[in-house]
């Protein structure tokens, strides 16, 4: 497939690039664990988390044991103050854990 410049390649483009600077990353921005706050292993969780993984999956990824994930996200949760996976996501995305995240004002 050949693409040759045009005004909706160009819009595409424009529109990708804006998309890309607004994103926030899945993964830790290597930010270290703050007093009260996430670690950067907790980021990794989420983010296998945000992306769809279980906590068997998040296992084998990590090489740990299930059961020690689910520990991990129980203390996550509880951290975040939320009492499900999906709360702990949204806390998570809201306070910036989960990237980068700029002060829209």
């Amino acid at each position: 497939m050949v693409l040759h410049d045009s005004p909706l390649l160009g819009a595409l483009v424009s529109l990708f690039e804006l998309l890309w600077q607004r994103a926030t990353p899945l993964w830790p921005t290597g930010r270290h664990e703050q007093p009260g706050g996430l670690s950067d292993f907790d980021r990794l969780l989420l983010g296998y988390a945000a992306v769809g993984c279980t906590d068997e999956a998040t296992a084998r990824r990590t090489g740990l044991n299930q059961r020690t994930i689910e520990r991990h996200m129980r203390r996550i949760m509880d951290t975040l103050g939320a009492r499900t996976r999906f709360q702990a996501g949204l806390q998570a995305g809201l306070q910036g854990y989960l990237g980068d995240r700029e002060d829209p004002a």
